[in-house]
């Protein structure tokens, strides 16, 4: 138990050699009784801690899933934007299409009117 408990204490402490030395001299003046009190301890906060991390990481995965939501109907809000504007600007191609040619028929006709009244004369 004092090993288990070791070792995981000296990962925590990220393998720093003094706190080390003060774990080991700690455990050491312990009974088998406090061991087991603080082994049942130190899981529980260990618990605690990984719970509150799986918490803290489905949080973060739905707040980027919210993200990309709305990334996407954002860009699906452009898309449709720039499919009117393009729908939009064929209208007026055309639009300005069909008032050339009426133009020009109008001036054909115009144009024809014009010869054969002169040609009358």
């Amino acid at each position: 138990m004092k090993v288990w408990l070791l070792t995981k204490l000296i990962v925590e402490v990220n393998f720093d050699e003094k706190k080390i030395e003060q774990i080991e001299t700690r455990l050491d003046k312990m009974s088998e009784r406090q061991l087991r009190i603080l082994i049942e301890t130190y899981k529980e906060r260990v618990e605690k801690r990984d719970k509150a991390e799986a918490a803290r990481q489905s949080y973060m995965q739905q707040q980027i899933l919210n993200q990309a939501k709305l990334d996407l109907m954002q860009s699906q809000i452009y898309k449709d934007h720039l499919a009117r504007e393009f729908d939009q600007r064929i209208a007026q191609s055309k639009m300005e299409s069909n008032l050339v040619r009426q133009n020009i028929q109008n001036n054909n006709r115009f144009g024809i009117n014009q010869f054969n009244r002169f040609r009358r004369w």
